[in-house]
């Protein structure tokens, strides 16, 4: 006889997919970040401004990714009703994510 997995079953899978997918994203932006950072203390040069603002960039794409990782996976686990901790990383997610953007937009030279 088999069973078929139930609704919480999926949703639990998927929830953890979506944590591991967006931690290893995360990791990537973080490793990307770390290395701008070893660029921008190197050798004195006239890009470690450069290198330091995608630094900061890829940083807070890092952030941005752990929030949304962290979002999907409480997000998905309490489908009909996600609550308000919930939507507060999906709100930390997408200012991470645009941090950069905005910046580049309002710091003059930028």
């Amino acid at each position: 006889m088999t069973s078929t997995p139930d609704r919480k079953t999926g949703q639990t899978l998927l929830a953890w997919a979506a944590l591991l997918c967006c931690a290893a994203l995360a990791f990537l932006f973080l490793v990307n970040a770390l290395f701008g950072i070893r660029a921008a203390d190197g050798m004195p040069g006239p890009h470690a401004s450069v290198w330091m603002r995608q630094a900061w960039e890829q940083g807070s794409f890092s952030a941005g990714a752990f929030f949304l990782g962290c979002g999907l996976f409480r997000g998905i686990r309490r489908f009909p009703l996600p609550g308000r901790v919930t939507v507060a990383l999906f709100l930390a997610a997408f200012l991470f994510a645009a941090a950069p953007y905005a910046g580049r937009l309002l710091v003059p030279g930028g």
